[in-house]
């Protein structure tokens, strides 16, 4: 049975390039199959089973070269999808 509609927490707001951000999604069935998503470029990062409560976690090792700039993090099971918006600050050279 469904923990209520699918919704996700981040660590951060904003990381910088070569950085982590940990997302906490919760509100699917036990033991699907979760897809995580950054939206904003389509890319595929893992596809994670929820645990016995419904939640999974995810830690995202932002690469040097990712683009700077707003994206989405998003964990999706077919449509039932839950997104959480953050920013990827450029990488300061010293």
């Amino acid at each position: 049975m469904a923990r209520g509609y699918p919704n996700v927490t981040v660590s951060a707001s904003s990381v910088d390039q070569g950085g982590t951000i940990t997302a906490r999604f919760a509100g699917f069935k036990a033991g699907e199959s979760v897809e995580i998503f950054v939206a904003s470029t389509e890319e595929k990062l893992s596809t994670i089973r929820a645990d016995t409560q419904g939640r999974v976690v995810y830690t995202f090792n932002v690469p040097r070269t990712f683009p700077p700039g707003q994206h989405q993090l998003k964990g999706c099971v077919g449509a039932n999808c839950a997104q959480a918006p953050f920013t990827v600050a450029a990488r300061r050279v010293p």
